[in-house]
């Protein structure tokens, strides 16, 4: 994340991880390369990419049991509809992605009320932001 603000430096180390994890048969390094490139698109201003590419990470993931990844990534997805005025879609997501799924705690349930405090502050509803 160091060079998180330097995506044009990024593409090349994370395609090489993405096409070795695929390789490899492994589902969780896909994702993480993906999310990792949506997180560095978002902090771009490349939002329509980022969208994409945490869109793919949030597919490899929902059938996981990786509740940190599933919920960092989708924060991430949160936070990149939001900031392209899709707030509604953003909700939809969340409401899909953690349906039958227990807070939890820890990162899990961090990632999970941050972006429900967020889509809630920006309906108005503040005190159920918390």
């Amino acid at each position: 994340m160091t060079l998180a603000d330097r995506g044009d430096l990024l593409a090349a180390p994370l395609a090489v991880s993405m096409e070795a994890s695929k390789q490899r048969g492994a589902p969780a390094s896909v994702a993480s390369a993906y999310g990792v490139r949506a997180y560095c698109g978002y902090l771009d201003g490349d939002l329509k990419s980022a969208q994409a590419d945490v869109g793919v990470a949030l597919r490899v993931m929902r059938s996981s049991e990786s509740s940190v990844m599933l919920g960092a990534w989708t924060r991430t997805a949160v936070v990149i509809a939001v900031e392209r005025g899709e707030p509604a879609a953003a909700q939809q997501l969340l409401d899909d992605v953690w349906r039958r799924r227990a807070l939890g705690t820890g990162l899990p349930g961090t990632f999970l009320l941050l972006a429900r405090g967020q889509l809630r502050a920006l309906s108005g509803r503040h005190g159920e932001a918390r």
